[in-house]
């Protein structure tokens, strides 16, 4: 089976950075702290303007790829998976991983690093532009499962696979009949063993 994994959100604790760094970040520049806690980015959390969200951004990109915690247990599951004959297709629409230019050079140097300090094991690793659907790299890697935490990417990919959606606020309300709803990497484990793939 191919399995397709998100990185933000799926095998990063990014909610937790957003929601720690965001209150901090609002301190310093003296901004109100509304949160919305179920906003799907920091403009949407905090009601934050276009040029507050790239301050914050430009400021807090690298120590968010390099720094931000994994979602427990994803490095074993993933391995688990992998050393049982799954084959692991990570698709990402990191910013600026897709560009072909300097920036998105160190972009995926840091996610490298990261994936290769947390032990994420991986045999294929595509870079999504943030404006295009997952599906594209879904079709062409034949992934049979994909798992994601953002509304947009589970409901285009739904209509070709299953899909599994990793539980956050942002997301709590959205359903649909393909898709199988995770709190953590032990019951997408659980989840996959029990899948019936139809080839």
């Amino acid at each position: 089976m191919v399995i397709g994994v998100d990185v933000d959100g799926v095998l990063t604790e990014l909610f937790k950075f957003i929601h720690k760094e965001g209150e901090e970040f609002a301190k310093r520049r003296n901004l109100d702290i509304k949160k919305n806690i179920n906003g799907y980015n920091t403009k949407e959390i905090y009601g934050w303007s276009d040029e507050d969200d790239e301050v914050f951004w430009n400021e807090e990109f690298l120590k968010y790829t390099d720094e931000v915690e994994m979602k427990k247990d994803a490095n074993i599951i993933l391995k688990k998976l992998r050393d049982e004959g799954n084959k692991i297709c990570i698709i990402t629409a990191r910013y600026n991983c897709d560009k072909d230019n300097e920036l998105g050079e160190i972009s995926r140097l840091h996610l490298l690093r990261w994936l290769n300090k947390h032990q994420i094991v991986y045999d294929e690793l595509c870079f999504s532009p943030r404006t295009e659907s997952k599906l594209f790299y879904v079709i062409k890697n034949d992934v049979d499962i994909f798992i994601d935490d953002s509304v947009k990417n589970l409901e285009e990919v739904s209509t070709r696979i299953p899909v599994i959606c990793m539980n956050e606020p942002y997301n709590i309300t959205y359903s649909n009949a393909n898709m199988i709803r995770c709190d953590n990497w032990n019951e997408i484990y659980s989840v996959i063993k029990n899948l019936k793939v139809k080839k």
